[in-house]
């Protein structure tokens, strides 16, 4: 299939036991645009099941853009209208869509490739005599063509390493190896990692050191007390997926294949993906207000019954979000962390007045919405957190109304506003600036009586959108205009 359906791993298992013998190669099962490559390991556990599933191919290899300058100097990768004059055919940014840059620099999704494509995988077997199984997936190639090595490291300190005799693991074959470890006596909340490394030996083809496999499993003796809040199991599914800054929750330990390693220890590698990561899932009562799991995906919000009820502008919001396929794969936590002004939910939050919870190594901190987003593609994030939960006011009887103008039901929107009727009226705008962002000229205008023709004259005030063959600035201005007047209309009249 030429793109995946919002079952695909349905259509995968149906086609393997229903052909048993006619290979499958998906021609385009990931798509690396933006912040994605995500899930990755989830078809590979499926294909790796079946031998008649051979794989496929990502969308695409690099972003094709060009350095260029803005008027200021600052440099920016360029595509499509960027050139020319205003009236020169552009797809927006879908150019931009590689798993390296533009200057051929490596990005977080090719590591997260790199991580799901090893040709060796590692589980415990038994952690009383340090005794591991390691598979060979490799089709022609025998392990001990390759230097492998073992850490452990104590809160990111190594406290005893060594190198592997050679592996003698034929192609396709497996093999239990005991590890020399020493008896470790582990110190109350201090993080323990085990590393394997293998590295090439031979130049026939990639230099000598290059890392081709690196499996991770970190063995958590004491959790943070604040971990208590997420959830009282503590073994969780996951994968790898993301950027380190959205890839590991302090203290979170995941369980994959039998595995059990602590999520920051997950950082090993640059790209970690989270997500069957089962604890940040949920849409729960927090009070004042509805917590929801940053892993919670698109479809599960728009059906969700609690904020359908408390927080009906962020559930109706959730399902116009895409296409089934993208509301089934697609998570609030990720829509957020990119940070796309083009966006729908950024912009649903920003109304809503809601705010997001970070956690990384030096503990957790309360991000409000209106600060989250810096910049185009940017947000509040330090280089050390990830997002594990959004939290939204409950907003029952408020008047509410969500408007977006686009050319198909999927495509992104090319403007949008969300607006919300309580004590203080808030208005969000999509594709208005360079990141999301609420009118404050209109929120003004509502605040002093204005009526809603007059308030949504205002919506242009303070906004740069972005011009291309969707519309130019003033078209957008346009739309602005008309698409607030509507929402603001239909949320008085829900009052």
């Amino acid at each position: 299939p030429p793109r995946a359906t919002p079952f695909p791993y349905t259509t995968l298992f149906r086609s393997a036991k229903t052909n048993p013998k006619r290979p499958l190669i998906m021609c385009e099962y990931a798509h690396a645009m933006g912040n994605s490559v995500g899930n990755l390991q989830d078809y590979w556990d499926v294909i790796e099941k079946y031998r008649v599933l051979q794989g496929g191919a990502i969308w695409d290899w690099v972003d094709q853009g060009i350095r260029h300058q803005t008027a200021t100097g600052a440099e920016f990768w360029a595509y499509g209208g960027d050139f020319g004059p205003p009236d020169v055919p552009s797809d927006g940014n879908f150019c931009i869509n590689g798993l390296i840059f533009p200057n051929r620099k490596i990005s977080p999704k090719m590591w997260e490739v790199k991580k799901v494509y090893q040709y060796i995988s590692v589980e415990p077997v038994d952690w009383a005599t340090n005794r591991v199984r390691i598979r060979n997936k490799y089709g022609f190639t025998n392990l001990n063509e390759l230097n492998a090595e073992w850490q452990v490291s104590e809160d990111g300190e190594t406290i005893q390493q060594g190198e592997l005799p050679p592996l003698d693991v034929l192609p396709g074959g497996e093999k239990i190896v005991t590890l020399p470890i020493k008896p470790i006596a582990p110190k109350a909340g201090a993080e323990y990692r085990l590393m394997l490394r293998a590295d090439n030996a031979d130049q026939r083809l990639t230099p000598i050191g290059l890392s081709l496999g690196c499996v991770s499993d970190g063995r958590r003796k004491a959790f943070h007390e604040k971990m208590d809040r997420l959830s009282g199991a503590r073994d969780l599914a996951g994968s790898l997926r993301l950027t380190p800054a959205e890839g590991a929750a302090h203290g979170l330990e995941i369980n994959r294949d039998g595995a059990r390693r602590s999520a920051l220890d997950l950082l090993a590698y640059p790209g970690v993906d989270i997500g069957r990561l089962a604890d940040l899932s949920y849409v729960t009562d927090g009070g004042d207000h509805i917590a929801i799991g940053a892993l919670t995906r698109h479809c599960d919000l728009e059906t969700n019954d609690l904020l359908n009820a408390e927080a009906p502008l962020m559930a109706a919001v959730a399902g116009q979000v895409g296409d089934p396929q993208v509301r089934h794969r697609g998570t609030l936590g990720g829509s957020l962390a990119h940070g796309d002004p083009a966006s729908d939910l950024p912009a649903a939050l920003l109304a809503s007045g809601g705010s997001l919870v970070a956690r990384g190594p030096n503990g957790e901190r309360v991000i409000d919405a209106a600060e989250f987003f810096t910049g185009f593609l940017e947000t509040a994030l330090a280089a050390d957190e990830m997002l594990t939960e959004i939290r939204v006011p409950k907003a029952a009887g408020l008047g509410w109304s969500f408007q977006k103008f686009n050319r198909r039901a999927q495509d992104w929107a090319i403007v949008g506003a969300a607006v919300l009727l309580g004590a203080a009226p808030k208005v969000a705008l999509i594709n208005m600036g360079s990141m999301p962002m609420r009118s404050a000229a209109v929120e003004g205008a509502l605040v002093s009586g204005a009526s809603a023709a007059d308030a949504a004259s205002v919506a242009a005030e303070g906004t740069e959108p972005p011009e291309d063959l969707n519309g130019d600035v003033e078209y957008r201005h346009h739309l602005a205009r008309v698409l607030v007047g509507r929402a603001i209309a239909e949320a008085q009249s829900s009052l």
